[in-house]
């Protein structure tokens, strides 16, 4: 079985505290922030993939105790149809 040749794009982790974790990333990390809406979230991106920190509950869905992972697919048909669970709020 060949397999949907998913690549991996980015995580969005979500936080209580997103000014607390934003200064892990930064201070011990040492990465860089490329874009930012304040009190909303926090992105890192380094061209191979990207780290957004988001605070929970600044959306309208839930946000707890999960984190969303990014995948880019050749053929989104074939990848939305490939263990995607009903009503998961991810995108393939």
């Amino acid at each position: 079985m060949q397999g949907i040749q998913a690549r991996f794009v980015g995580v969005e982790l979500y936080f209580d505290d997103l000014e607390r974790a934003k200064k892990f990333y930064v201070g011990t990390l040492g990465l860089e922030i490329s874009d930012e809406q304040v009190g909303h979230h926090a992105k890192f991106d380094n061209g191979a993939g990207f780290v957004c920190l988001e605070r929970k509950g600044s959306e309208p869905y839930p946000s707890k105790d999960k984190a969303v992972l990014f995948f880019e697919v050749p053929d989104l048909v074939r990848g939305s149809s490939c263990g995607h669970r009903s009503g998961s709020a991810g995108s393939v």
